[in-house]
């Protein structure tokens, strides 16, 4: 994602020059006895319903009447901002025997599988999405931003439902060919990027996609940058609800062209494991399943702490915190015990302590402190909720509203505290920093939402690139910089979930990887030298400049494991996300530049699309793949290529990237 993956926007303000009672948004409802009369009595329409799930456009007003499980003060879910070799991601990923057929049946290249994506800032009219005969291979597209009016007429005439779009314009023949790029396109450029990485065909440049001959359904969704576009009386609409929909629109198509699927998700939101939470989780496990997977970033924001346990045999446990802005959030999780929660200055002063040890869910409690060392008060509330998905007895919210005095320092101590009680404490914010230099702070135990939920694929990111040269022949070098780490990238996310259950299940590359730009956000923004010193080449189509730059994040490594599924469906149209972690259980490498990863913080290890696909077809026997020597003998004299041993047969020679060089 991002830089790093993505920001939750908690739509806390005020809807000015709107009545309450004609506001409406989306959520998730159980489809319990009774609903049906509950939705009636509301004036509630029920725009979609699986797995015992329903989502229900309705006044925000009426919410409480309808039994709604979860408080909507956090629920505006505007989702996220998130961060993106491709010449090496070939290499690195073991793709280009599936690209060329070399020991497998036939060539991979996502023939006959539509490769979703959802996400922001898309550029239609790069010719890296373009098929071999110059056409768009864009199928369908939902702009969830696009306020235009609406052809109900074509709608009806392609098969889509307008009812299962309460936001926004959906376009798919001839007024699919009129659209060049998204609503958003002058504020975003990230899915031009991260669908690049997936699907694109590279164009007249090295850096082609993993599924290049897939077709391409996507929906533009909302995140908070976006919120200059939508109008004050809509904001509730863009939840996490809509974002499900986004991916039902996807797999909707897929069921109309009769095609498997995979989708591609770069984007996600900080979990707090709520009643929200378990609703969305059912609602995508029934969504998902034979030919339709969704593959998602587990999250950038691992660079600090943001964890911190004490077990049941400790008497208390302790972090620094700092934090930029006014208010943040954390969450405590516990087994039921006692808890008591302590905001100090860092030597100790100047303290707050509340007993949270009774209180019922949805009760709350609320103190203050002034700090005189830091110049800084701090209100603190702490309010118990219902976690479903966290499996745990009690769940709380911790709020941190900070005001300072000029030149005050937003630095605190936490102190959690519980006799016989196991209490886990995570920033559940991405402003809000448990520093490590003090006390029992640690990483791991977050991933983002929805990669944490059952069953969507989870990516995480290894660092195998930290060195290139850009197009106007700069070297850049990244080993020497101290937060760099390699295989591992400093900033993916990885667990244990707060369950018990590992997270990611895979890894990629998603340390300086080449994709698409968004030329229509570059035509806004202009082309500036920080831009252009990221820029690996450049290409002209019909008159429009377009650009290839390195990114990193998981935003980036996503897409490439999407790219994979994508290939495996190919091979096997039948496959589930199930049988998916089965073949990464026995294909990933486990090793890379001779260091074993780590399994919490990869999974099943980085992904090996041919090894992949060789375990999806039966194919075992792979010695003559791992010593092409056996048959030919390959030798270099000076700058001369020998090769001895040659009967009935042909060489065929190419670079890393994939290009043929000769035959």
């Amino acid at each position: 994602m991002r830089r790093v993956i993505m920001l939750v926007f908690m739509a806390v303000m005020a809807i000015e020059g709107a009545c309450q009672s004609s506001v409406r948004t989306l959520v998730f409802v159980s489809m319990d006895e009774g609903i049906e009369s509950r939705l009636d009595s509301c004036g509630a329409r029920l725009i979609d319903s699986r797995g015992g799930v329903g989502i229900v456009d309705v006044r925000v007003d009426s919410m409480q009447a309808l039994g709604v499980g979860y408080s909507y003060d956090s629920a505006l879910r505007l989702n996220r901002h998130t961060k993106p070799c491709l010449d090496s991601i070939q290499g690195m990923s073991n793709v280009s025997a599936a690209y060329y057929g070399q020991h497998l049946p036939s060539a991979f290249r996502g023939r006959g599988v539509v490769m979703g994506i959802m996400d922001v800032g898309f550029d239609l009219s790069n010719p890296t999405f373009l098929d071999a005969s110059g056409n768009s291979r864009f199928k369908a597209f939902w702009d969830m931003l696009d306020t235009t009016s609406i052809s109900i007429s074509t709608r009806e005439n392609t098969g889509v439902s307008t009812a299962t779009m309460p936001v926004g314009r959906a376009y798919e023949g001839d007024e699919l060919a009129e659209i060049t790029h998204s609503t958003d396109s002058h504020l975003q450029f990230h899915a031009a990027h991260t669908l690049g990485i997936a699907a694109g065909n590279g164009a007249d440049t090295p850096y082609r996609g993993i599924a290049p001959e897939s077709e391409i359904c996507a929906v533009n969704n909302a995140v908070s940058s976006d919120l200059p576009l939508i109008d004050s009386t809509m904001y509730y609409m863009y939840t996490s609800a809509t974002d499900a929909l986004g991916f039902k629109y996807i797999f909707d198509y897929a069921d109309r062209v009769g095609k498997p699927c995979v989708i591609s998700f770069s984007e996600g939101f900080m979990p707090t494991y709520g009643e929200e939470e378990r609703l969305m989780n059912q609602y995508l496990s029934a969504l998902t399943g034979e030919g339709r997977i969704i593959v998602a970033s587990s999250g950038n924001d691992c660079q600090m702490p943001t964890y911190m346990h004490k077990a049941a045999y400790q008497d208390s446990a302790f972090c620094r915190l700092y934090t930029i802005y006014d208010q943040q959030r954390l969450m405590v999780a516990t087994d039921g015990g006692p808890l008591m929660v302590t905001i100090a200055d860092p030597q100790g002063k100047g303290m707050v302590t509340l007993d949270c040890t009774h209180l019922d869910i949805d009760s709350l409690i609320t103190d203050s402190v002034w700090m005189q060392t830091k110049g800084m008060g701090v209100r603190i509330t702490v309010q118990r909720y219902s976690a479903p998905m966290a499996g745990v007895e009690k769940a709380y919210n911790i709020l941190l509203d900070i005001s300072t005095q000029a030149g005050g320092n937003r630095d605190m101590k936490l102190i959690v505290k519980g006799h016989g009680t196991d209490i886990q404490t995570i920033a559940n914010s991405y402003n809000v920093k448990m520093l490590p230099d003090q006390g029992d702070a640690e990483s791991g135990h977050l991933v983002m939402g929805p990669a944490y939920m059952d069953r969507v694929i989870a990516v995480g990111a290894t660092a195998r690139r930290l060195a290139w040269t850009n197009m106007q022949g700069r070297y850049k070098n990244y080993e020497e910089n101290s937060y760099v780490t390699r295989p591992m990238s400093y900033f993916a996310c990885y667990g244990p979930t707060l369950d018990g259950r590992q997270k990611p299940e895979v890894v990629a590359n998603g340390m300086f990887v080449a994709s698409a730009d968004n030329s229509f956000y570059r035509e806004a923004t202009g082309t500036t030298d920080l831009f252009m010193e990221d820029v690996m080449a450049q290409t002209i189509h019909h008159g429009r400049t377009y650009h290839w730059y390195m990114a990193m994040g998981t935003s980036m490594s996503a897409p490439v494991v999407a790219g994979a599924v994508a290939l495996w469906l190919e091979a096997d149209p039948t496959l589930t996300p199930e049988r998916v972690r089965e073949v990464m259980s026995r294909t990933c490498r486990t090793t890379a530049e001779g260091v074993t990863l780590d399994t919490q913080r990869c999974g099943y290890g980085e992904i090996d699309i041919t090894a992949g696909l060789m375990d999806i077809l039966g194919i075992t026997n792979i010695d003559e793949l791992k010593m092409p020597g056996k048959e030919v003998t390959v030798s270099f004299n000076g700058r001369t290529i020998v090769v001895k041993r040659l009967r009935n047969g042909q060489i065929d020679m190419y670079d890393l990237s994939g290009r043929q060089l000769l035959q």
